[in-house]
């Protein structure tokens, strides 16, 4: 599984990573993007998005990261 990581807090950013999940999909390969894989946050479920993406992170064979400034 691929691991894609990187920020997103904007829509620029989340089509980057929308884009390389796609990337993935088209390459049958598995991969595991937080924002859309790990659930919605809010206040009482932080620590279970946490362990979840932690758990996936772990199960990774690659991790694709996405770093900008």
């Amino acid at each position: 599984m691929i691991y894609i990581a990187g920020p997103f807090f904007n829509e620029a950013q989340r089509d980057f990573l929308d884009r390389i999940q796609n990337m993935c999909k088209e390459l049958k390969l598995k991969s595991y993007l937080p924002y859309k894989d790990g659930g919605v946050k809010n206040k009482n479920n932080s620590h279970e998005i946490f362990q979840k993406n932690i758990e996936n992170l772990d199960k990774s064979n690659l991790v694709i990261a996405y770093l900008t400034m």
